[in-house]
């Protein structure tokens, strides 16, 4: 009876998704001004109108969503997916859109002695701003804390791109899929190196000091917003340390408890997968990887 009931929450779920799904059309930029040429460029528009998605060259042709997402839903058939959580995601205004598909759950005891799971997702993205590759990177929801981030340096190119010539050739999708699938097991070994190192309040400090440009020993030197955010990183730290433990791991969480749920933001999705939270995360598991060896 699951099996069924899966099946028609997954079928619904991609007929949704679908329903979403917008067109993109190129129009050329005109000046309408006599004795003044048209430059040979071209802005992105959602078929129904509106704000342009981006200024592209002669050059571009958009990846249709529609096909980018048929393409995607057939590939998860190979994997362990769930159809019924694969989500759709528009940033920017829809500037930048990604499909996300839950892939395993991991999962080990951290130093607290705590159950640390994951949920580890696979992400296909692209856009229409001219300046977007089309990519697939790994990003994991941890369970505890309901903290998200995306998994530094899992992230690369596809077969194919927004390029005259290469519109529809997706059929390397799937080898691509596989080949990020494949790198899960990089990164859960990389955690739990994480997880196996302690740190003190020396540590502590220069990890502050390499993620957000300041620690504790310059406070008197900050100005009140500064201040403002030190404190609630150190108090993201301090809640994650209770319940991970004094590790690096507990670190890099205090960062990501800060970004997905203290730090100030128009649109969250924007801010933890193309805007500053982005940043801060992949910089704190850049700095903690530097700091385990």
């Amino acid at each position: 009876m699951n099996i069924l009931s899966d099946l028609q929450g997954g079928n619904a779920n991609i007929e949704a998704i679908k329903g979403k799904l917008f067109e993109v059309v190129k129009v050329p930029l005109v000046t309408n001004l006599e004795g003044f040429i048209n430059p040979d460029s071209y802005a992105t528009y959602r078929t129904t109108g509106g704000a342009s998605l981006g200024t592209v060259g002669k050059d571009f042709t958009p990846t249709q969503p529609k096909l980018l997402f048929d393409e995607f839903e057939n590939c998860l058939c190979d994997t362990d997916a769930k159809m019924q959580d694969v989500k759709y995601l528009e940033l920017k205004g829809g500037k930048k859109i990604v499909f996300e598909a839950p892939i395993k759950t991991i999962g080990f005891k951290n130093l607290k002695g705590e159950q640390d799971e994951m949920i580890v997702k696979i992400n296909l993205a692209t856009g229409f701003d001219g300046l977007t590759k089309t990519s697939l990177f790994i990003s994991c929801y941890r369970m505890v804390c309901a903290n998200g981030m995306k998994a530094w340096r899992t992230e690369f190119a596809v077969s194919f791109k927004n390029t005259k010539g290469n519109v529809g050739k997706a059929s390397s999708l799937c080898y691509d899929i596989a080949k990020a699938t494949d790198q899960i097991n990089d990164f859960e070994a990389y955690i739990q190196q994480l997880n196996r190192t302690s740190v003190n309040s020396a540590k502590v400090e220069e990890f502050l000091l390499k993620t957000i440009g300041y620690n504790d020993a310059m406070r008197r030197e900050l100005g009140t917003a500064k201040e403002n955010t030190l404190e609630a990183v150190k108090q993201s730290i301090s809640l994650e340390f209770s319940r991970t433990g004094t590790t690096l791991w507990g670190l890099v969480n205090g960062i990501t408890h800060y970004t997905n749920h203290v730090a100030r933001t128009n649109d969250r999705n924007d801010y933890l997968l193309v805007g500053g939270g982005l940043k801060l995360n992949d910089l704190a598991q850049k700095v903690a990887l530097e700091m385990a060896y």
